[in-house]
């Protein structure tokens, strides 16, 4: 996920509301603690894992590969 190198966990539920945005992406809160919230579940994909390199770029942001599905960047 990638609020996992700045120190905070993805956020687990897929309905999380989104409380601020940055230059990183959306946060949200989660049992009173920031959570990153991933682009790609929006659209019914997960968020990669780290270290998953970028294997297509669209309209909506990176993409990776694993588990044999597109994950989010």
């Amino acid at each position: 996920c990638w609020s996992e190198p700045l120190g905070y966990p993805c956020c687990s539920n897929k309905d999380t509301k989104i409380v601020n945005s940055d230059k990183n992406g959306d946060w949200g809160v989660e049992n009173k603690k920031w959570c990153g919230i991933c682009w790609s579940e929006s659209l019914g994909y997960p968020c990669c894992s780290e270290n998953i390199p970028t294997s297509l770029t669209d309209e909506n942001g990176d993409w990776g590969f694993e588990n044999e599905n597109w994950c989010g960047i």
